[in-house]
């Protein structure tokens, strides 16, 4: 037990690390959208009790899964995780993530030469949103969160975003070069379907404060307040190929 509690905590501090190293190198640190990092998140936002037991135990189903299975049964060795993950997360409760970045695919028409613009196909035109869902994470993916033990209405493993102003965004505007590129892409890669030509957009985002969370027929949904950084859409799912970035 001794090794892999002490393993755990080198986990903790070299995640800490690896964070505040960022932050001091100037760069801003966007932070998937998964159940882990979302559940980081809801300590920072939803001003969660961190002496709570059962707070304690529905964020370490989510974060460490097979140390849960292994120990939650033995009283004695889930106490002292228990107090190490409340040390941890008062030690970097502030360095949590509250920015956040969400990859969705996005469906383009044919290029205009003239505008330099990819039209965006109807399906996937983003016309005055106010509000958007953020992730896609599936509960059947993770055993701990497929258990009957685990509480959705604490730590949520999807979240809305109900930005701070209206977003519209209906074509994309690239060099010819960059489109060029894009179409051979498109081309070797037998990446037209029957909705318009694959494409990635890239919503990198901050939370400012964490509102009363949205249920509907797909689940529980932690519904933050906050605002847009940038929008970029990149021609391939490893985004090599950049066509546009938008700062806001």
């Amino acid at each position: 037990m001794i090794r892999i509690f002490i393993f755990s905590l080198a986990v903790f501090c070299l995640t800490f690390t690896s964070a505040k190293a960022q932050s001091v190198s100037g760069q801003l640190l966007y932070s998937p959208t998964t159940p882990e990092y979302l559940a980081k998140s809801y300590w920072l936002l939803n001003g969660l009790d961190v002496e709570k037991i059962e707070n304690i135990d529905q964020y370490l189903m989510i974060t460490e899964c097979d140390l849960y299975k292994q120990y939650y049964s033995n009283d004695i060795e889930w106490s002292k995780i228990r107090e190490a993950t409340k040390g941890y997360i008062n030690l970097n409760k502030p360095n949590f993530p509250r920015r956040f970045e969400f990859i969705q695919p996005l469906y383009l028409g044919r290029y205009d030469t003239s505008s330099k613009e990819f039209e965006i196909m109807k399906n996937s035109q983003i016309n005055g949103i106010l509000q958007m869902y953020v992730s896609g994470n599936q509960a059947l993916h993770y055993e701990c969160i497929n258990s009957g033990a685990f509480k959705p209405s604490l730590f949520p493993i999807n979240a809305s975003l109900k930005l701070s102003r209206p977003l519209t965004y209906m074509s994309v505007h690239t060099t010819t070069d960059s489109a060029r590129e894009y179409l051979k892409y498109i081309d070797e890669n037998s990446a037209v379907t029957d909705f318009g030509r694959l494409a990635y957009i890239r919503y990198r985002f901050k939370v400012e404060q964490s509102l009363t969370p949205i249920s509907n027929e797909d689940g529980i949904f932690a519904n933050f307040f906050g605002s847009l950084e940038s929008v970029s859409v990149f021609g391939d799912r490893s985004m090599f190929i950049k066509l546009e970035e938008v700062k806001f």
